[in-house]
């Protein structure tokens, strides 16, 4: 993963008011950089922080935990939602009501719920979304 812009990296933001969950984030993304290649463009400890960097950060995706300090997911990606260029958003969350709520904010309809791989929520458009538990390495 690289932390300087190359023209065929993903631009990627990342919110999340745990140190060590951003860590893990880049770890991740650093594990796909072979087949998709990212560079950060910024972090935030809390939604108004986030608020504040996002619009100019040329971000393509936001990586955004929707429980922070301030103002929480949800209610930034409500304020985001209105920039001319928003970014993608992936809520990043390590609670499943979170994530059930995530889906009904961004108006998804809940599809399918599976065990094994988490829950899968489509949206009306087709595109899906699929919420995981990543558990850190130890």
């Amino acid at each position: 993963m690289s932390t300087e812009s190359t023209g065929a990296a993903v631009r990627v933001f990342i919110a999340d008011d745990e140190e060590p969950a951003r860590e893990r984030l880049k770890e991740l993304l650093s594990d796909i950089a072979p087949e998709v290649p990212t560079c950060i463009v910024g972090e935030a400890r809390h939604g108004l922080e986030a608020l504040d960097r996002v619009p100019g950060s040329g971000a393509q995706v936001l990586l955004l935990d929707i429980e922070m300090p301030g103002m929480g997911g949800l209610e930034l990606a409500r304020h985001l939602a209105a920039l001319e260029q928003a970014p993608r958003t992936i809520f990043v969350t390590a609670h499943d009501r979170h994530a059930v709520e995530a889906c009904r904010q961004r108006r998804l309809l809940a599809k399918q719920l599976t065990q094994s791989h988490g829950q899968t929520c489509a949206p009306k458009s087709g595109v899906s979304l699929s919420i995981s538990r990543v558990r850190p390495t130890p």
